[in-house]
């Protein structure tokens, strides 16, 4: 039985995989307050929380994959610095305990 929802360009759905198993092996910052936080040599951006996290692009490389998790039980908004989309979306809401996997296309998050 699954219990996380996965949102990719070429699948969305449920899977069996625990996001905290890929956040335990990528280069991730963990976002604990509101604000601008840098993608510089990361891989992965937990937040915690109920918080907005606004990704600061001129820290993101083109094609520079992102692993985006929301943790502690309550949904998370990504945007990005410059107004563009994450997922299609100018304010992505990230539901708890899902992730959303995207990569840097030079102006926007593009789900992978």
């Amino acid at each position: 039985m699954s219990n996380k929802q996965y949102v990719g360009k070429t699948f969305a759905g449920a899977i069996n995989q625990s996001p905290t198993t890929r956040l335990n092996n990528l280069p991730t910052t963990t976002v604990r307050r509101s604000g601008t936080v840098s993608a510089d040599s990361i891989a992965a951006i937990n937040i915690i929380g109920g918080l907005q996290a606004v990704i600061d692009v001129t820290t993101l490389v083109t094609g520079q994959s992102l692993l985006l998790v929301a943790t502690g039980g309550v949904a998370a908004t990504v945007q990005l610095s410059n107004g563009a989309t994450v997922a299609g979306s100018t304010s992505y809401i990230l539901k708890p305990g899902n992730f959303l996997s995207v990569y840097f296309d030079g102006t926007n998050l593009v789900c992978e």
